[in-house]
């Protein structure tokens, strides 16, 4: 029983240090050497957040769904071979709704290939999980409505769009995570 408790307080402390504090003290660089085993632990800890980071930094190199948006929109901003560098808020508008359909339906296919690899247990899981995130993305979304509702200036219109695409981009790319984590493994 001890030893959870001083696991538990060791993986506390870790964390502290992995969410920015990473200064070891001298009393936990001791008492990993008195915890050899458990030592093992922690360092499994730090290989799975390290791939779930460096996985989702993978992220950060641009999906084809992002640049198609960007393309949409600096189609609108040629007129006659001369970027004007000026598209329309209701171009932009219409690119935007058109990524968040394309990452709706990125988020389905990833979730259904998900599903089908997860066991039982896991599939009931993620299937509450999912109904959960779809319950705070249609609250959100009304939150978003009325927040931006009331700004003046059609940019706003703009930057509302772009964070409802945001919520499910995310998703999206949590479940693309989650999907690379178990192709790994197995």
């Amino acid at each position: 029983m001890s030893g959870q408790w001083w696991m538990r307080g060791m993986i506390a402390q870790f964390l502290k240090m992995y969410s920015g504090k990473w200064g070891m003290s001298l009393v936990f660089l001791k008492s990993l050497r008195q915890h050899r085993p458990l030592f093992g632990h922690l360092i499994l800890l730090f290989a799975v957040m390290s791939v779930s980071t460096a996985v989702a930094a993978e992220k950060d190199v641009k999906h084809s769904i992002d640049i198609q948006l960007e393309h949409c929109i600096d189609s609108n901003t040629t007129t006659a071979g001369v970027n004007t560098l000026n598209p329309t808020t209701v171009w932009m508008n219409t690119c935007t709704a058109d990524a968040m359909n394309k990452w709706d339906k990125e988020m389905n296919e990833i979730y259904k290939k998900l599903m089908s690899t997860l066991t039982i247990k896991q599939r009931a899981s993620l299937k509450k999980s999912q109904v959960v995130w779809l319950k705070f993305r249609d609250e959100e979304s009304i939150f978003l409505d009325n927040f931006y509702g009331d700004f003046q200036g059609t940019m706003w219109s703009n930057i509302l769009r772009g964070d409802k695409l945001s919520i499910t981009k995310q998703r999206t790319l949590m479940l693309q995570v989650y999907l690379q984590n178990l192709k790994e493994t197995k």
